[in-house]
């Protein structure tokens, strides 16, 4: 997708009721590969947070649920920020899917959604701790398509493992403070 074309996109879905933000990411969710079309996104991703659109759940958006608050977008990014580049997000979570675990819980995944928060819970758990003692303390595959240094990747990774291993702390508080 060309700079200009997602330039305008983003401004457009800006502009957009909530109902048509919320139809873009049901478009969005049911593509294969997402990749630059993520983008678009971007200037709304404090809306969607009010919104809570139904979202499918998957391996990599349930390894981030509790680094959600610190994920910024690459640009928003830097070395010294407690944060943890969108780019990233894909590298790590396809790290943790190479393992036979991953690929089990991704398996488990299918066909839910986010809306099961007994079942994010369950797998999260897995996930999380799956995700703090699995991944290498080098760059994984992939990570040079993110856009950031291998040095970056233990900056990364020492944020989000503590992050995973209190996981399911971090979970079972945040459900608390949402409404039924």
């Amino acid at each position: 997708m060309a700079l200009q074309q997602i330039r305008s996109l983003r401004q457009a879905v800006t502009a957009a009721d909530d109902a048509a933000v919320t139809r873009l990411v049901a478009m969005l969710d049911a593509l294969p590969e997402r990749g630059e079309a993520d983008r678009v996104l971007d200037p709304v991703r404090p809306r969607l947070r009010t919104l809570r659109p139904p979202r499918p759940l998957s391996l990599a958006r349930l390894l981030f649920l509790p680094l959600d608050g610190v994920i910024r977008a690459p640009a928003d990014w830097g070395r010294a920020a407690v944060a943890l580049p969108r780019s990233a997000l894909l590298a790590l979570a396809a790290a943790v899917e190479a393992t036979a675990a991953g690929r089990a819980l991704a398996a488990a995944c299918r066909g839910h959604t986010l809306g099961e928060a007994g079942l994010v819970a369950e797998l999260g758990e897995e996930a999380w701790r799956l995700a703090a003692r699995t991944l290498p303390d080098t760059p994984p595959e992939g990570w040079g398509r993110t856009g950031l240094q291998p040095a970056d990747y233990g900056l990364i990774l020492a944020l989000c493992r503590p992050v995973w291993r209190a996981g399911p702390d971090i979970w079972a508080a945040e459900r608390q403070d949402q409404p039924v």
